[in-house]
């Protein structure tokens, strides 16, 4: 099944508007079938002639590599638009897809951002493996500047399991024009253990000094401290987070 979101038909004779990308399904009504086709660009060399099928009336003009024009078209030898008006004007939607980081592990996030020329179109963004395959379908409509950004978390997104590590893309599908864009590839690898250490494990100072500590993390922005025990008479314990995402915290310790 061929999905045509706009129909021209002789019975009209009305221009129509249909994005690159998408096809038009021109109607021979009251022509019977294996109807003449003739579709000729206004502005461009582009010259096509056929024909409906044997059992059909409908032939599909399909914008995938058609420049933008305005085409007119004759059936069974009838220019739909005799007066010279376009029978179909194809124009740009402007989608596009875009992947903020296109190196991630299985502990991220998969953010792909989906623009447009026209607001609020409904879209369909699929993650797929290298074998193009589906991994994950998410469904949604861009707001009204024509933008959105759908997530795909590595850690579920493969039907509530971990991604396997490997290469992935992200193809968007403007459900009203059916025009399909697919991002650069992603590479997906397996992420670290989460882990915290100082960056010097000997620290030497006066007591009574203020004693800075360097701690390092891997795969988290938490860690808990310890301080002292109880042979040293002081216990002190200190949750800190990484707050600039460098993977690492300063922590200021008082000894007097």
């Amino acid at each position: 099944v061929t999905f045509a979101p706009v129909t021209v038909q002789n019975s009209t004779g009305s221009t129509q508007n249909v994005y690159q990308g998408g096809n038009a399904a021109i109607v021979a009504t009251g022509g019977g079938d294996d109807v003449s086709v003739v579709v000729e660009g206004d502005d461009t060399n582009y010259f096509f002639e056929g024909s409906t099928s044997a059992n059909s009336n409908v032939f599909v003009f399909n914008t995938s590599n058609r420049d933008l024009d305005d085409y007119n078209v004759t059936l069974g030898g009838s220019e739909i638009n005799p007066s010279g008006d376009a029978t179909i004007t194809v124009r740009d939607l402007g989608f596009g897809i875009s992947v903020e980081d296109l190196n991630v592990t299985t502990d991220d996030t998969i953010e792909a951002d989906v623009t447009a020329n026209a607001g609020n179109r409904a879209t369909e963004v699929e993650l797929l493996d290298s074998s193009g395959d589906d991994v994950n379908t998410t469904e949604a409509t861009t707001d009204g500047a024509g933008e959105r950004t759908f997530e795909f978390l590595t850690s579920t997104a493969d039907d509530g399991d971990e991604l396997d590590t490997g290469t992935y893309t992200v193809q968007a599908t403007d459900l009203d024009s059916g025009v399909e864009v697919e991002s650069s590839e992603i590479s997906v690898s397996q992420a670290d253990d989460e882990s915290a250490s100082f960056t010097s494990n000997t620290i030497t100072d006066e007591r009574g000094d203020i004693l800075e500590v360097t701690v390092d993390m891997t795969e988290t922005s938490e860690a808990t401290l310890s301080f002292g025990s109880q042979d040293d008479g002081v216990i002190a314990n200190a949750t800190v987070e990484d707050e600039n995402d460098d993977d690492q915290v300063t922590v200021f310790i008082n000894t007097y």
